[in-house]
């Protein structure tokens, strides 16, 4: 489904160049949230004080504020609710900000229902990977060193009813290294569910999960 997603995305992406600011709202199985734009407007000043010559100009132009986020509402409770509160909102910001030969990564802002907003940042893993040969083919070790934060999702997707982002990273073009994380929604964070990797270059799709319970998926 993921993946699946993506050229629509693309070509979403490609129609920015001449674009005017007005925000893209959420499609697909999200649903659309209706503009604030106030809040929306703080959050592009923000933006556009972190990625102002970071972000790909093939992707936003040579001026940033022609970018146009994709916007998600999520409503939530969190555990100190009372049963006569009403639900708690986060508005999440999707930014696209860099484009390759076969990736493309966005950045992440969010609001809550205290018009406070900020920069997202998502926990992942930090590995190394030792080989058995020069090609690369066959692994010897991974380890896992421990986690930091980042800010940016490759080839991201959002379902909006499990509240949860994915990220696929290609190693290169062939796709048969690679790394996936999946992320859901808690309480106004965001929780690093599992992590995958392929990390041999040897044709094949072959995901071993560093992080997180159960198996990764089998692709054929």
């Amino acid at each position: 489904m993921r993946i699946e997603l993506i050229p629509a995305k693309l070509l979403l992406i490609g129609a920015m160049l001449g674009a005017a600011t007005t925000p893209i709202l959420a499609s697909g199985n999200a649903i659309a949230p209706p503009p604030n734009a106030p809040i929306d407007a703080l959050v592009h000043e923000k933006f556009l004080a972190a990625y102002t010559n970071v972000c790909d100009g093939l992707l936003t132009g040579p001026d940033l504020t022609v970018t146009k986020p994709y916007i998600y509402q999520i409503s939530y409770r969190d555990e100190y609710q009372q049963p006569s509160q009403p639900d708690l909102e986060y508005r999440l910001y999707e930014y696209p900000c860099y484009a390759g030969a076969y990736n493309f990564s966005s950045v992440y802002f969010r609001a809550n229902e205290y018009d406070e907003v900020g920069q997202v940042f998502f926990p992942f893993p930090d590995f190394d990977v030792t080989y058995k040969n020069e090609k690369e083919t066959i692994v010897d070790k991974i380890t896992l060193n421990g986690f930091y934060a980042w800010e940016n999702l490759t080839n991201p997707d959002f379902d909006h009813k499990t509240m949860t982002l994915y990220s696929n990273s290609k190693w290169r073009g062939l796709a048969d290294a690679s790394s996936s994380g999946r992320w859901q929604f808690k309480q106004g964070r965001w929780v690093l569910k599992s992590f995958d990797i392929d990390p041999t270059y040897d044709g094949e799709v072959s995901m071993i999960r560093i992080f997180g319970d159960g198996e990764p998926p089998k692709y054929e």
